[in-house]
């Protein structure tokens, strides 16, 4: 257990290009530093990313991805069609070598929520490992509930907590300030006015997929459709197609 959450400004320095991402992510989690990730992960995660967002929603023209990295989500979200992308992230520096290193036109600087956006809604909105990092995960909720367009999705890629012990990887006080599991992300997004219609496992084992609605929007036939989806065998994986254009990626 956490003995006080860290302030903002311990977590903007703690987050830092050089710190974080090329520091942190290589020598302790044992990833690839941001400038491999910008082309590795559009043979990985991001493809799957696309198709899942896709499944559950099928027209999305504006899409906010909370804590973007390097970018790479929302230059693949542009190139499948999404007019307006639009990223959020802590450090300046991150933001500059996403909106660099892709062409974003925006890429914001800043803890969420406290983030002045350059538009007041969205269809979709993504947030990939990065809803555990939040201080406030209900204002968060909250805040995420008052940028959704109508009739938009919520989709979130979480650890979820099964009764591992203190071994498990995700136990990481400098990052993960609160964990979940499938119960409980329910009860937070309840007092937010939005629903989670469905919840199932993530690419990676210690990981599940969030996604949610706002609850007023929701028809029983929407729930269904959503639970029934959530069901339905997904690719979990990129395809040959996939892996061999990230590898032509510049």
């Amino acid at each position: 257990m956490l003995r006080r959450l860290p302030e903002a400004c311990d977590l903007k320095g703690y987050y830092g290009i050089e710190a974080y991402w090329r520091g942190e992510m290589v020598n302790v989690s044992g990833h690839p530093p941001i400038d491999e990730r910008a082309r590795s992960d559009f043979g990985d995660r991001i493809p799957v990313w696309w198709r899942i967002l896709r499944r559950y929603s099928a027209s999305i023209h504006s899409l906010l991805e909370i804590a973007c990295s390097h970018g790479g989500f929302l230059a693949y979200a542009r190139e499948q069609g999404v007019k307006e992308v639009v990223g959020v992230e802590v450090d300046e520096g991150t933001c500059r070598f996403a909106m660099e290193h892709f062409k974003l036109p925006h890429v914001v600087p800043g803890l969420f929520p406290d983030v002045q956006l350059p538009r007041i809604s969205f269809d979709a909105i993504a947030g990939f490992d990065v809803f555990e990092h939040f201080r406030d995960p209900v204002n968060a909720a909250k805040a995420i509930e008052g940028l959704l367009a109508p009739g938009g999705l919520v989709l979130l890629q979480t650890p979820c907590y099964r009764g591992e012990d203190a071994s498990w990887e995700q136990f990481r006080p400098k990052e993960h300030l609160f964990l979940f599991d499938a119960k409980n992300i329910r009860k937070i997004m309840a007092q937010t006015g939005l629903e989670v219609t469905a919840t199932f496992d993530g690419m990676f084992p210690d990981d599940m997929y969030v996604i949610c609605r706002r609850a007023s929007e929701i028809s029983p036939l929407l729930r269904a459709r959503d639970r029934l989806r959530a069901l339905w065998p997904l690719r979990r994986r990129p395809t040959r197609a996939e892996r061999r254009a990230a590898k032509a990626r510049p």
